[in-house]
């Protein structure tokens, strides 16, 4: 963007330059830390992508936030006291980490209108979610993300799961594509030690209507049961050699009509070795599978 047009956006984003930290960007800039800023309870929006930012250890209190932008930095550490800080932005709609090449834990507290998650080449082998006091008692019923809609997690070669988004029921669509380490989307026995609750009463995905696995070469388990997916309509299966049976039953997928459930997998060789829950889910999916969807 022209330098004189971003100032012009970035004018009319702070009401007219009445409120200059109402949107903050330092993109490509050189800044080796977070820069300061006088008034964070009015910081709305901030970008502080491509900088040398290593170290993210202040807690400011920014209750007003909804999107914050980190991509092409060098963070290597996330303060717990800055995740502490934010509990508190629950207006915080967007997250992006990019570009973030060392291994690193991501603590996520709730956070009740994050609607997007993208991570993409990213070094984070866990994802933790910090319940506030409030909903520890670790009952999904009262979900950490209700309203986060879309996941999408591209090359991020450290993490093995995604159970953690047991906390997150509304999900709509999620990709996840060449992370090579990923065995499990929802790992069994990481949602036993994480829910006080019967596993088996815990209904993940009930909401998803988009699913793709794309490049996975260590996936073998999506969920260890059968799940109703009653809004599922796409489900793409790419490159995962070592997926072998589907969370899948007959009555499994949208039953509404023109939105039934399609599988897109162009692999025979894959396709012929896929163990069926039983006679019947094979006779409903076999014949519906499609060409693969990028």
């Amino acid at each position: 963007m022209h330098d004189v047009v971003r100032e012009m956006a970035l004018w009319i984003a702070s009401d007219f330059g009445k409120d200059k930290e109402r949107c903050i960007v330092k993109a490509g800039v050189g800044l080796p830390e977070v820069p300061t800023v006088e008034n964070w309870r009015s910081v709305r929006r901030m970008s502080l992508m491509d900088n040398g930012i290593g170290n993210i250890s202040d807690s400011p209190n920014c209750p007003e936030l909804t999107t914050l932008l980190f991509q092409k930095n060098e963070i290597v550490n996330i303060s717990d006291q800055l995740v502490n800080a934010y509990r508190e932005a629950n207006a915080i709609q967007a997250i992006s980490i990019r570009f973030i090449e060392e291994e690193s834990i991501l603590n996520l507290p709730d956070m009740a209108a994050l609607s997007k998650l993208d991570m993409f080449r990213s070094g984070m082998v866990e994802v933790n979610v910090m319940r506030s006091t409030s909903s520890w008692n670790k009952n999904p019923t009262t979900p950490s993300f209700p309203n986060l809609s879309t996941v999408t997690l591209s090359y991020c070669h450290g993490l093995k799961d995604l159970t953690w988004l047991l906390f997150a029921p509304n999900l709509k669509a999620l990709y996840v594509v060449s992370s090579a380490q990923v065995e499990d989307i929802i790992s069994k026995e990481k949602a036993a030690n994480i829910l006080t609750e019967e596993v088996g009463t815990i209904i993940p995905f009930r909401k998803l209507e988009h699913f793709q696995v794309n490049s996975l070469p260590q996936l073998k388990s999506i969920y260890w049961n059968p799940l109703p997916f009653p809004r599922l309509r796409n489900f793409s299966i790419v490159m995962c050699p070592n997926l072998r049976k589907l969370p899948l039953n007959s009555r499994s997928g949208s039953s509404f009509e023109g939105e039934e459930l399609v599988i897109h997998n162009g692999e025979q060789e894959w396709i012929d070795k896929v163990e069926w829950e039983d006679e019947a889910t094979k006779e409903r999916f076999l014949l519906s599978f499609n060409p693969a969807l990028y």
